[in-house]
């Protein structure tokens, strides 16, 4: 996981937000146990590729440079700035 509010916020004693929950709801239909590991993009992106976890959570973008060698799923929300 990695830390970005309002997707994944680490502050408390427990993790919350709106991927932190759509994972528990996930893995509770899936029958899976969730062992939360925070960090940084780099590290948690060469586990991915590397096998040693299962998933990345923490408001990606599809300019992330990793999304050619991990894949990503499609967006759950498109957010637009307007001025």
């Amino acid at each position: 996981m990695i830390a970005n509010t309002p997707w994944t916020e680490t502050g408390g004693r427990v993790p919350t937000g709106i991927e932190v929950d759509l994972v528990r709801a996930f893995a509770e239909e899936l029958g899976a146990r969730i062992e939360w590991r925070l960090a940084d993009g780099i590290d948690v992106f060469e586990a991915l590729g590397e096998r040693h976890i299962d998933l990345v959570i923490g408001g990606l973008v599809d300019t992330n440079p990793w999304k050619t060698r991990v894949a990503f799923t499609r967006p759950f929300i498109v957010l637009e700035d307007v001025v």
